[in-house]
């Protein structure tokens, strides 16, 4: 029973402090951008570590490029390992 009483007293208390929280920051939605985000290095980091392996676009005739990775068109959304042309683990 203690234990129950400890989870709603936790479960009072963030929702208290998200009203505070939401009452400090005048009610308006506040952005949660990081301030280190920095697209052009991403770019950079992709080129220089992850390109080898993936590719993000098509090739001629709207084809699967295959690399030593699967190709990374699509993945948003898409089921894990079921990606064109590429053989997955069977633990994936």
């Amino acid at each position: 029973m203690k234990r129950h009483q400890d989870f709603r007293n936790s479960n009072a208390l963030l929702s208290g402090i998200l009203i505070i929280s939401a009452l400090a920051a005048g009610g308006r939605a506040v952005a949660q951008i990081s301030p280190t985000a920095d697209p052009d290095r991403g770019k950079t980091y992709f080129q220089q570590y992850c390109a080898i392996c993936h590719t993000t676009s098509l090739g001629p005739g709207n084809t699967v490029i295959v690399k030593q990775g699967p190709s990374l068109v699509g993945i948003v959304g898409r089921r894990a390992g079921t990606g064109l042309g590429f053989n997955y683990s069977k633990a994936l």
